[in-house]
């Protein structure tokens, strides 16, 4: 416990983003289907690497891990290419789900310890959380096995690893955050897309 003139208020902000999002944390990125999140992704991680500004806020430097569902090493590569994205050396690390049907934290896990511990990363995207197994049951439409399974699942990993995730998901019809509405509640932030197709 500190009194309130006991807190150094020079210590450095520890964000990811500035007034966006901040370290050890859990955010989503949603949009409509093919409005372009991924691309989106991309953008954010090459000024991540880089430590540069991202939509007016200053980020923090640190490299990035791209755990993808939808798209293979090449499929990244030609998006990357495509936003004339380059990054440093070694600091754009990225995980798809190797001709499976879905990337299993299982098999993962010593990559992103190895990720969190060895190479400093602060910050995991995964683009997409309906195809990343967990190990655990849930209904992506009940409040309780969103907000009391899959999401601490996830923020279990983001404590582990002193991690910050952001993971990319869809709105339904109605513009909301498919699913239960503990994806708004639970998480520690929401960036939304809202564009039509």
């Amino acid at each position: 416990m500190k009194a309130i003139e006991e807190i150094d208020t020079n210590t450095k902000k520890d964000n990811i983003i500035d007034g966006i999002m901040k370290s050890n944390g859990l955010y989503c990125l949603v949009s409509n289907a093919k409005v372009g999140k991924s691309m989106f992704a991309l953008q954010l991680a090459n000024a991540i690497t880089k430590g540069t500004n991202f939509l007016g806020h200053n980020t923090m430097s640190s490299p990035v891990l791209y755990i993808s569902t939808e798209s293979n090493f090449g499929q990244i590569q030609e998006r990357v290419e495509s936003l004339g994205l380059t990054f440093p050396l070694k600091t754009f690390f990225i995980i798809d789900r190797d001709g499976k049907g879905e990337v299993s934290i299982f098999d993962i896990d010593y990559k992103i310890n190895d990720y969190a511990k060895n190479m400093n990363g602060k910050i995991i995207i995964m683009d997409m959380l309906k195809d990343i197994n967990l190990g655990i049951d849930y209904d992506i439409n009940n409040y309780q096995d969103v907000g009391q399974k899959l999401l601490p699942k996830l923020r279990e990993i983001c404590d582990k690893n002193n991690v910050t995730i952001l993971f990319t998901h869809h709105l339904n019809k109605q513009g909301k955050v498919l699913g239960s509405t503990a994806f708004d509640a639970v998480v520690d932030g929401k960036l939304t897309d809202r564009k039509s197709t």
